[in-house]
């Protein structure tokens, strides 16, 4: 099969076959589990996250996280600049 037919074949996906009550996935610790990668924090949730994304990336789990990820990049890369950056930025250099 095609590349280009995989990626149509995953858009037809009704919503409904992914939204799922729980996901059961192997741990970055290697053990089996369906915890929400959500109630982590830290380092200890982005691993989750990505044990999560890595097992089942055609699930509503995967899209709602890499979604998030999506939207922190935009929010990151369109916010303004800090004052501190703006001042190096405007900043003259003198003669000494």
């Amino acid at each position: 099969m095609q590349k280009r037919q995989i990626g149509i074949l995953k858009g037809l996906i009704s919503p409904s076959l992914k939204r799922q009550l729980s996901v059961a996935y192997i741990a970055p610790d290697g053990r089996l589990t369906s915890d929400d990668p959500n109630s982590y924090s830290g380092k200890e949730r982005v691993a989750y996250q990505n044990a999560l994304i890595k097992q089942h990336p055609d699930t509503g789990y995967a899209d709602s996280i890499i979604k998030e990820r999506q939207e922190k990049k935009k929010s990151a890369f369109f916010q303004p600049k800090k004052e501190d950056e703006k001042d190096k930025i405007n900043a003259t250099p003198t003669l000494s």
